[in-house]
């Protein structure tokens, strides 16, 4: 293009923005975020950086999500199994989805940029519906570096770019004419014409190899843990146990994480690790009825019924109209012997559940 021709690259042999587009668009992708309920707050663009699945985006684009969701050019659709890194000042996520041999960019340098050096932006803009169905399209402008912007408070710089960028576009990379990734899109002025920025891609490299940060619960643990959630209902189990323990990498006393887990493992037929789970979650909240009541029957199940019935009156003390803690305790006393009381335990049912009643009576009765 004339405008390719008049600015140029700094070094190297320049290529047409047609061809940037080919080598780079397998490696841009759709960013797509949903809350708790799976409706979605938004859509932003990314790039594969490591061909093992890291990605980077802006991080507004998966602020407050319960999962995230990539999708390729071929249509492939990936769910995110980590954040990696943030950077909130700086508006950056490093994103792992599970895959091997996906195209990546190129990584350039922005230290080498000058105003007026030619530049290609790729991106997705917004589309009409966001949902995991919609077709993806990169979309790719051009334009040139207007300025170098500097925040005064904390220091970071930002790329002007006249290159359009839309909303749904953030996140995508901007390149130069010889194809090097040298910035990330990342928002747009609405007060003006054309007057859109990048991150520099050396900031992004440094939140990608640079020390982790602590990433929030709400952007991590409660995500990991929606994911958990829909993959156990999914009977998905191996996928479930990797987004519970990665709840826990990111909340080691998270209750319900560990009661999860054990449900997992109970699953699996991992009993001895069922039960880890149940004892850590009892330890970390006393007052967890749920904990108290897997951990009870997990312990009947391995014949501990000393532990079990310690357990089940430990649920009791929480709610004492809990029939099915009630039966299972009746049941457990017949068991040991103790049949006044499991006849306490058949008085408190016939009020709160008759017919549990009347099948804890028959086993009393029956029992010598």
């Amino acid at each position: 293009t004339l405008l390719g021709l008049l600015t140029g690259p700094t070094t190297g042999f320049a290529k047409s923005i047609s061809d940037i587009a080919k080598e780079n668009n397998d490696a841009v992708v759709l960013v797509l975020a949903f809350d708790r309920d799976q409706k979605p707050l938004g859509v932003g663009s990314g790039f594969f950086v490591k061909s093992d699945g890291v990605l980077v985006t802006s991080y507004h684009a998966i602020e407050n999500a319960y999962s995230i969701w990539v999708k390729i050019s071929n249509g492939a659709l990936f769910d995110v199994r980590d954040i990696l890194n943030i950077d909130e000042q700086g508006d950056i996520a490093v994103l792992k989805v599970h895959g091997r041999n996906l195209s990546v960019v190129k990584m350039g340098t922005s230290r080498k940029m000058s105003v007026g050096d030619a530049i290609v932006a790729m991106g997705h803009p917004l589309a009409i519906e966001i949902s995991l169905e919609m077709e993806i399209e990169t979309t790719t402008t051009e334009g040139i570096i207007s300025a170098r912007r500097t925040v005064r408070k904390s220091g970071r710089q930002f790329l002007q770019i006249s290159a359009p960028v839309s909303r749904g576009s953030s996140g995508g990379p901007l390149l130069n004419m010889e194809g090097e990734t040298i910035g990330m899109t990342t928002a747009t002025a609405g007060e003006g014409q054309n007057i859109n920025f990048a991150v520099p891609i050396d900031q992004v490299k440094d939140v990608i190899f640079g020390k982790r940060q602590p990433v929030a619960l709400s952007e991590s643990a409660k995500l990991f843990l929606s994911d958990g959630l829909l993959a156990f209902g999914h009977r998905d189990f191996e996928a479930a146990e990797h987004y519970f323990k990665k709840t826990l990498e990111k909340d080691p006393k998270h209750t319900l994480a560990h009661i999860l887990l054990g449900r997992v493992y109970h699953e699996r037929n991992l009993y001895d690790l069922e039960l880890q789970q149940y004892e850590e979650a009892a330890q970390i909240d006393p007052n967890n009825l749920f904990a108290h009541y897997f951990l009870a029957v997990a312990y009947e199940n391995k014949g501990l019924f000393d532990q079990a019935i310690q357990q089940f009156e430990a649920v009791l003390e929480i709610d004492p109209k809990h029939t099915r803690t009630l039966y299972s305790l009746g049941v457990l006393y017949i068991m040991q012997g103790n049949k006044k009381k499991a006849w306490g335990v058949y008085t408190s049912l016939q009020e709160l559940n008759p017919g549990q009643a009347l099948k804890l009576k028959k086993l009393i009765e029956v029992t010598k």
